[in-house]
């Protein structure tokens, strides 16, 4: 039996922000439409936004983390994210 194990340092820095904001979705369970309406912008927008988290601006960076109870420092940076 093979056993996988997801290895968090060694993931792009997009692809650990995208698993960040999606955990930090569920555990507030906060849907994608949900978030676009918080974000303030249309739900294309935010999906492309949550495919491609290198693409948010600081503004809308502070604005996710403030919505998803996220370290804005911390998630800049990808420190203490290690789950």
């Amino acid at each position: 039996m093979l056993l996988l194990l997801y290895d968090f340092k060694y993931k792009t820095m997009n692809e650990k922000l995208k698993r960040i904001i999606g955990y930090a979705m569920y555990e507030n369970d906060i849907t994608k439409l949900e978030l676009s309406e918080y974000m303030e912008m249309s739900y294309p927008t935010m999906l492309n936004k949550l495919k491609d988290p290198g693409t948010l601006k600081i503004s809308e960076a502070e604005r996710l983390c403030a919505i998803l109870n996220l370290n804005l420092s911390e998630f800049l940076t990808n420190t203490n994210t290690d789950e």
